[in-house]
């Protein structure tokens, strides 16, 4: 099988990042405003540090008379041009990267092991 190239990855990062966004917006916990799309993650009532992280997360005020609205963030200019390396098989849109770089051969067993444990850790840690 060929390797992917820069525009494939474009587009399939694009795919899953509709799709991803799609999903959320019908469970409910993205939001569109006419400015943008956020997360509005409920906060538990058992546990109200998952509040605060939900909207830190989503660079959203916690607390407060403006409890909810968007924080002014600040972005700093890229040190370097952050146009891809043609031979990089990385792709990074609307907050989502897949990185395709890695291969292995099937006879690479501790390569392949490696390799599927990194594919399969959970997005988010648990501790």
């Amino acid at each position: 099988m060929r390797p992917p190239n820069p525009e494939d990855l474009h587009k399939i990062t694009h795919m899953i990042a509709k799709r991803v966004s799609r999903y959320l917006e019908r469970a409910g916990y993205l939001y569109r405003d006419a400015e943008s799309a956020y997360l509005d993650l409920v906060p538990d009532e058992e546990n109200a540090m998952h509040g605060i992280i939900g909207a830190s997360i989503t660079y959203r005020l916690a607390f407060g008379a403006n409890a909810g609205k968007k924080v002014l963030t600040l972005q700093t200019v890229p040190t370097r041009d952050s146009r891809a390396n043609p031979s990089e098989l990385v792709t990074k849109q609307s907050g989502f990267s897949l990185h395709a770089g890695v291969a292995c051969k099937s006879h690479q067993r501790k390569k392949l092991e490696r390799l599927c444990r990194y594919i399969t850790r959970p997005a988010i840690a648990r501790d």
